[in-house]
């Protein structure tokens, strides 16, 4: 289970968070998966300046494998486009062609794995299924058994949420980026519910701790005017309430733990390399920190929480250098230290 959160700054930029946690056979916790990813070949981010993240829920194998599967897609697609041209080629593909591109190696995983599951059980696939017959040697099997035909449906059509399928089909992924024709852009897209939409609003989340989060961002976007929501969002400020909603959804959202993974995406930059932020280290755990003594605890002005996340997120400030300027906020630091282990 799960929390990632994808949010749009304005037309060029946007930020992404989720957490790390991982229940492995539902007796142990692993707080060390990377759920939001980078999609974007080197090279193609490099010539291209087009940059976007995936961020996936369900099983992890699953959204590494369609990871995997899509980036050897996406860089042979630009090498057959650059041999043809005999150059770089001058743009290559919107946030939004690869997203499909994605759904439909989504789809491809799906049916695979089906398949296998088809075969392991039965003894052949869903083609064979369609068509009511399967080869055995050189020998035609005709499917009429009842129990099997519909045990197949089942399976074929998810109609039975059985855990084995569950695996597969109980994946999603949340697709942010940007290129240089359509600005920043979200999708989010479902085996369960077999579709693919652009995200129309600022906003989208998924995994176990969306209701918790969606309540924090929906807040916050309703106190901003129509100008402002559409693209005049202030970075800090933003990143400041999608970390709260991450320390609160931690709290007590079942299946989300561990640091945040955070992500800012900002189209504006020049040098395509550096065109995407990602703060996965000490810095991140010290950010969830600075929140909770801010936020949570009170113990120095949420002016001074801005400043300290600025400098963290946006100005890679290093984490020695932000680590000492929050404790010489703090009126108590004996009080503080007490407060971020646990203690009452």
């Amino acid at each position: 289970m799960t929390t990632i959160n994808a949010l749009r700054l304005d037309f060029d930029s946007g930020l992404m968070i989720c957490d790390e946690e991982r229940t492995w056979h539902l007796r142990q916790k692993l707080n060390s998966i990377e759920k939001i990813k980078s999609l974007i070949p080197p090279l193609i981010q490099t010539e291209q300046g087009t940059v976007a993240r995936l961020g996936t829920t369900g099983t992890c194998s699953i959204g590494a494998e369609i990871l995997r599967g899509c980036r050897i897609k996406l860089r042979s697609m630009y090498s057959e486009k650059t041999e043809k041209l005999g150059k770089k080629p001058d743009f290559f593909l919107t946030v939004e062609e690869i997203s499909n591109i994605i759904f439909e190696y989504m789809i491809e995983v799906k049916h695979r794995h089906v398949d296998e599951l088809l075969l392991a059980k039965y003894g052949f696939v869903t083609k064979d299924f369609i068509r009511g017959y399967y080869m055995s040697g050189e020998k035609k099997i005709e499917i009429k058994d009842k129990e099997i035909i519909k045990g197949a449906e089942e399976m074929i059509t998810w109609s039975k949420k059985s855990s084995e399928l569950n695996k597969i089909l109980g994946n999603g992924a949340i697709v942010a980026g940007y290129d240089s024709k359509e600005g920043f852009n979200i999708f989010h897209l479902s085996l369960s519910k077999g579709r693919i939409e652009p995200v129309p609003f600022m906003f989208r989340m998924d995994g176990s701790g969306r209701d918790v989060s969606e309540i924090r961002y929906n807040d916050y976007v309703d106190r901003k005017s129509l100008r402002k929501r559409r693209d005049n969002l202030d970075p800090v400020e933003a990143m400041v309430m999608m970390l709260e909603a991450f320390v609160h959804c931690r709290r007590i959202a079942i299946g989300v733990g561990g640091w945040p993974d955070i992500i800012y995406i900002n189209g504006r930059e020049k040098d395509n390399d550096k065109k995407v932020k990602d703060v996965d280290d000490e810095r991140a755990k010290l950010a969830t920190e600075i929140i909770d003594a801010s936020c949570t605890g009170e113990f120095f002005p949420r002016k001074t929480c801005y400043e300290l996340i600025e400098e963290l997120v946006f100005n890679d400030g290093d984490f020695e250098t932000v680590h000492l300027k929050m404790w010489r906020s703090v009126a108590n630091p004996t009080l503080l230290s007490r407060f971020l282990r646990g203690h009452k």
